[in-house]
């Protein structure tokens, strides 16, 4: 068995292809809403994956944007352009220069991290001060289930998401398909309390919902994400004076 999903290549273009066919209505707004303006400004993104963000941040005006992955099958995907700056590495060990980013976006990657407690106090140094960060992943409720399955009744309808363990941290490993792939489940507050412990300070927690044209899109799948939300989007300032 592959012991790292993000190192298949079926696995990877499969998830690729899926992630640019269908809209987003919900975790884009939400971080565009959080992003500060980034004009000119240079760009850390942690987990960029295919390189969909760096694009999106290139197009908005950002100066440079530094995109740091692992699998080097998701950078297969990713079209090079002169402003990114492609580091091949794992996000839990990457060296990086100490004030040197204004903004540090990170798109559903921190809960595949082990030590996100070290990580925090790494990406506190990276900042400038005055910089943001702004990161997603998906919502702890989600992986506080150990099952991954809605409570059915005899019709087929989900009636409740069990939550079993949620103040636990603890791995959730996901198997199927000849891939592995290791999630950290840890609660809310850890996502926020480690963030103040390392310096920043909290500007927005948001839990979002789908967009008015979400629901009248997709409204099943709009209406289980208000009962048992699947993501979980933080900013979080360095302030002036460190």
């Amino acid at each position: 068995m592959e012991e790292d999903g993000w190192l298949d290549t079926t696995m990877v273009r499969e998830y690729v292809m899926q992630q640019r066919s269908r809209p987003d209505y919900v975790e884009r707004p939400a971080i565009e809403s959080l992003l500060p303006n980034l004009g000119g400004k240079c760009v850390l993104d942690l987990g960029a994956g295919s390189g969909d963000w760096a694009a999106r941040l290139v197009a908005s005006g950002v100066a440079s944007v530094t995109a740091v992955d692992k699998s080097h099958v998701m950078r297969t995907f990713f079209e090079t352009h002169p402003q990114v700056r492609w580091l091949e590495a794992d996000i839990e060990t990457v060296d990086l220069s100490a004030e040197r980013f204004d903004c540090i976006l990170s798109v559903r990657a921190f809960h595949y991290i082990e030590r996100y407690d070290q990580l925090a106090s790494r990406m506190y140094r990276w900042i400038v001060p005055g910089g943001s960060l702004v990161f997603s992943v998906e919502h702890p409720l989600k992986y506080a289930n150990s099952q991954g399955e809605w409570i059915v009744d005899g019709e087929g309808n989900a009636t409740a998401w069990p939550v079993d363990a949620y103040l636990q941290p603890a791995p959730r490993i996901e198997e199927g398909n000849g891939v592995r792939l290791v999630k950290w489940h840890r609660p809310l507050s850890s996502y926020v309390n480690e963030l103040i412990r390392a310096g920043f300070v909290i500007r927005a927690v948001v839990e979002p919902d789908f967009t008015e044209l979400g629901w009248r899109e997709q409204p099943t799948a709009a209406e289980r994400n208000r009962r048992r939300p699947n993501l979980l989007v933080i900013r979080a300032d360095k302030g002036t004076e460190v």
